[in-house]
Order: C-alpha cells, then structure tokens, then sequence
C-alpha cells in the first residue's frame, strides 16, 4: 500500500469514527487494492485474547516449525576438486535451512534460524545461527522489546536501515519508507542485522500530552561481520596492524578463502531515537555510532578516496512527517561526524481519488559517510549523488490504471568503473487493466547511465559514454476456472554502449489450486509450473525475473544467452498445522 492510501484510511477512522464493516473501505480505497489487502485485514472489537496476562501469552501461541532442503542438480566448479587446494568447496552441496518460531499475535515472538549453505561445511552448530525474542506492550511505558537478533530503521534511511530496500519499482507512489524502528530479525541473511538488545519506550508522561505521543528507542548491538583482512599501511603498533579492506555481504564460507574472511571484524553498534507526533504528522531526532576492532581501510582507488576510513563512524539526524489535506511531506537530514551531510525530501500529493503525484530530490555530499544507510537512491554508495524523482499515478476507470515516474540524477567525484564525473536518467510507463477473469500490462522502461568504454586507445584516462538499456513487456493472466490460472509473458530488451544487444524471453506459467477427493472442502493442492524461452545477445541484455519457489524463498534470475527453463512447485496442506512443498 502507498502512504497516500494508509492516510486515506486513518483520516476515514479519525472523521467516521471505528470501522464497523470492510465495506466501508470501498470510500477510501480502489477495489483493486482492496482485493489485495483483505487476507491481511479484519474489523473486530473483541480483544479478550489481548487482554490475558502476560503469562498466558507463553502458552496461547502458536508453533511454527519450518525445514528446507535444497541441492542443485549440476555439479558447480568449485566441487570439482582433481587436485586442487584454491578455490575448492569444503563442504556438500545440500542447501539447509531451519525455522522455529512461537508467536501470540502481534505481542509476544521468540524463535530460532539454523542455516548452511551449499559448499559449507556441516557441523553441529551449521555455518548460521540466529536467536530473536520480542514483546510488544509487555507495560504501559514499554511499547517493544527486542533481545537477540534484531532489525532498526530510522527515518528515510540516511543513517540506518536494515530491511529490504525496494527502490524503484512499479509501485510509482512507494517512496516514503514506514517501517517499525525495530523489529525482530529471523531471516537468513548474514549481514543485514543487529545483535544485543532494543527497546522502544513510550516518554508521553515525560514530556506531556497524550499517551503515545512521545516515545524513544535505545538499540545496542554487538556482533562479529565478515570482512577481506589486509595489512594496514603506516600502522602506529602492533594491534593496528591488521585492518579490514572491504565488509562482506554474501555469508558464503565455502573455501578457505573464504573462511578466513568469517568473523574478521568486531562491530560496537550503539544508537537511539527520540519521535514526537502530532495530529499533523512528527518529528524525530537519530544517532548512530558504530566502532570496529579493526580500522576500515579500502583499496587506495580514485573511486575510494571519500568513503569511510578508520573505526569509529557516527551519524545524526532528523526527519519528519507533515499531512495537510491531500498533501504529505516528509525527508530526513543527516550528518556524519566528518561534516558530510545528507539531505532527502519527498511530496505525495493527491488531487482526487483517480489522481496522485510523488516528488522526491536527495543531495548527498561527496564528504557524506554512513555504514548502513539505505535511503532511497540510484547507487549502493550514499554519498555523492543529488537527483529527483517524479512519480505519477492516474486511474481512467475502475479498470484502468496508468503509472509512470522519471528519475535523473549526477555525480561529481568517480565511481567504481567510472573515471569521471557522470550523470543518468530513467524512464518508466505502465497501463494496467483488469477485468472479472483477465488482467495483465504493458510496461515499458528505459535507463541511461554513464561508465567507462571498453574500447582500448593510446590514451591513459579512461573515457566515458552513455549506456542505454531499454526493456518492453507484455503480461496477461485469465482465471479460466476456479482451480486454473494461465499467466503469459514476453518481454524484449535492447542494450546499447559501443555495440548493440538484444534479447527476448517468453513464458508460461500454469498455476492449479484443488483437492484429489471429496472429502477436502477447502484447496489442500498447489501446483505452480513454468516453460520459458529465452535467447539474449550477452549478459548486457540480460532479462531479469521474478520465479515461484518455496515459501520463504526468494528468487529472482537473468535470462541471458540462449536456452529453456522449467520449474514446477507442488504443494499440499495435510491439514491446518503442516505443509508440504517441493
């Protein structure tokens, strides 16, 4: 949902009074969205659960046991051993990955991730582990509480953000992050996370006013990071001598390159959060202060010389949020303790229910550092980019959507394969349609960016050109029957820099819900298959896309060069409490 359509339904709640029925969101909300809301919503004024003791809250729960098995059917290189030490996986193939989780509603969760990835060792303790315990409104004062594995995001991103950075996408209007300052962590990814204690406190009868109106976070987090080991230029003693070249993300310990790289670093993560609201909208104030054992010191590239150096790093900011009528402000300003700043500032307007706009400009300094900063924004690296973003979004009928933005943006300093001062621009259309049984769009975005040419001369500078990528897709899904759905897609791309690239992928999907006998009511039967085509000059041109696969599984693949690609997913509910999927 966009931040226009959650205001939409509170200032209803707020003018109406408490919903009595879902009916009442066809006033506020477009049928579409709210078809895609309903498993996730109920209106019900019986909170008796809620109001048990916390005690009850450890035994009315629900267990949640989840176990998956991967295992590529081709043999990678790095398995083919023949002798060789460098380079060589020390471990099995199979893909392991354990989940236990206990939950009473939205108050109480605690539980367990085991993860080993393919090529990695299998011990008792498997290569990752994560532990995560968290109670919300335990007391009137302690709104969450968070031991273990946990996640923080403050304001837009500018000083930290560790959950999942969507970015540009179809969904024009999605610019303003929302997310929970904290929030329990039991996902597989080795890096994005924090470990220790948070906690957010209600401050209301500290300050004044009504209770809720004022609260605060504190977070502590100590953990150990991966990282590329160096011996550190200049050092001053001995205990400095080793230092970090580059952090890393991946948390693939497979060879013992890579295992000498695992838990290189210590990291000190220390930091809080004061918010105040109002009917109009809030303000809060961020810090973040991070300490490493060991100094970072990155690779002396011309690309490097401004990003962050040594141990100690610390961010503040603040951010805001203003509603007036149809009109939402919000952005968030930064400064890092080597007086690089940080700006990012948005508006989302809607001037009726079929039409709304969202603008969004970013200034980050070339000065600017930050270690976990994920605010919206074209590169990986916050700092030394100013853009703006225009989104659009239009609604011809109750069938009928059109949804477009424009982003341009430029960099003073260089950048990794970029040996100058650069800028770009991208474009993207879409029209969506949806009738009883059929829906579907045709999208077309194009994105121009400059890098260095691969053409070699006489000269020693590196120089730069425009590089344009330009994809066209057609998507159809028809509901033939009430167990069958058919989705169909083609989808072009065409790439240009020193020479040309094209390529197509085209597919099919069938996708099956039903039951084997009578006696089931309900759907326990789930087949999702897929037929691809694809044929691609280069990976330039590569095509890329999203693929069902096992619940908690996340998969998205380049289409490049020429092949097929077949998949099908089978699942079936024994019952309420147990699911089988392959």
């Amino acid at each position: 949902m966009t931040t226009e359509q959650i205001i939409a339904i509170l200032k209803h709640r707020n003018q109406q009074g408490l919903y009595f029925t879902l009916y009442e969101l066809q006033s506020v909300l477009d049928l579409t969205t709210i078809q895609r809301i309903l498993p996730f919503i109920t209106v019900d004024n019986d909170l008796d659960d809620y109001q048990l003791p916390v005690n009850q809250w450890f035994k009315r729960g629900k267990n949640d046991v989840f176990v998956r098995m991967d295992r590529r059917l081709e043999k990678s290189k790095g398995y083919k051993k023949d002798g060789a030490t460098e380079g060589v996986y020390l471990g099995d193939a199979n893909k392991l990955y354990t989940r236990y989780r206990y939950s009473f509603g939205n108050k109480l969760s605690y539980g367990i991730t085991l993860e080993k990835d393919a090529g990695e060792r299998f011990n008792p303790q498997l290569d990752f582990i994560s532990f995560h315990f968290q109670i919300n409104n335990m007391y009137k004062g302690l709104k969450t509480l968070c031991l273990g594995d946990y996640s923080v995001s403050l304001g837009q991103g500018l000083i930290h953000e560790n959950g999942f950075n969507l970015g540009k996408s179809a969904m024009v209007l999605s610019v303003e992050k929302n997310a929970p300052p904290i929030k329990r962590y039991s996902s597989s990814n080795e890096a994005n996370f924090l470990r220790g204690a948070a906690a957010n406190f209600d401050l209301s009868r500290f300050f004044g006013g009504k209770r809720g109106n004022t609260e605060g976070v504190l977070f502590a987090s100590y953990r150990q990071r991966d990282g590329n080991i160096v011996n550190r230029i200049n050092a001053q003693s001995v205990d400095d001598k080793l230092a970090i070249s580059a952090l890393q993300t991946v948390g693939l310990h497979r060879t013992n390159a890579e295992i000498e790289d695992k838990n290189a670093v210590n990291l000190l993560t220390l930091g809080g959060r004061i918010l105040r609201t109002t009917r109009r909208g809030s303000i809060a104030f961020n810090t973040v202060f991070n300490q490493f054992d060991k100094a970072i010191q990155p690779r002396d590239e011309p690309y490097n010389r401004h990003v962050f150096k040594g141990k100690n790093l610390l961010n503040i900011s603040t951010d805001y949020k203003l509603t007036y009528k149809n009109v939402h402000l919000f952005g968030e300003t930064a400064l890092s303790d080597n007086l690089g700043y940080a700006t990012l500032n948005g508006l989302l307007l809607g001037l009726d229910k079929r039409l709304s706009f969202s603008v969004l400009h970013r200034f980050f300094s070339l000065k600017y550092q930050a270690l976990n900063a994920q605010p919206f924004s074209e590169s990986s690296k916050i700092n030394d980019e100013s853009g703006v973003y225009l989104g659009l979004e239009y609604k011809l009928s109750k069938r009928f959507i059109v949804s477009a933005y424009a982003d341009f943006w430029q960099h003073q300093w260089w950048r990794f394969r970029v040996d100058a001062p650069s800028n770009g621009h991208e474009y993207f259309i879409k029209s969506a349609f949806k009738f009883k049984n059929t829906e579907g769009y045709i999208q077309l975005k194009t994105k121009t960016k400059q890098e260095n040419t691969t053409r070699s001369d006489s000269s020693k500078v590196n120089q730069i050109m425009d590089k344009t990528k330009a994809q066209i897709r057609f998507h159809f899904q028809n509901k033939l029957t009430k167990h069958l759905t058919l989705r169909n897609r083609l989808e072009l791309s065409a790439y240009q820099d020193e020479e040309k690239s094209k390529g197509f992928v085209i597919w099919q999907d069938i996708i099956w819900k039903g039951t084997l006998t009578a006696k089931r009511t309900d759907d326990p039967l789930s087949i999702t298959s897929r037929l691809a085509f694809f044929d691609t000059d280069n990976y330039q041109s590569a095509i890329y896309a999203f693929e069902n696969d096992l619940m908690y599984n996340f998969n998205v693949q380049p289409y490049y060069y020429r092949g097929t690609r077949f998949y099908i997913n089978i699942g079936y509910n024994f019952n309420k409490n147990m699911l089988l999927e392959c």
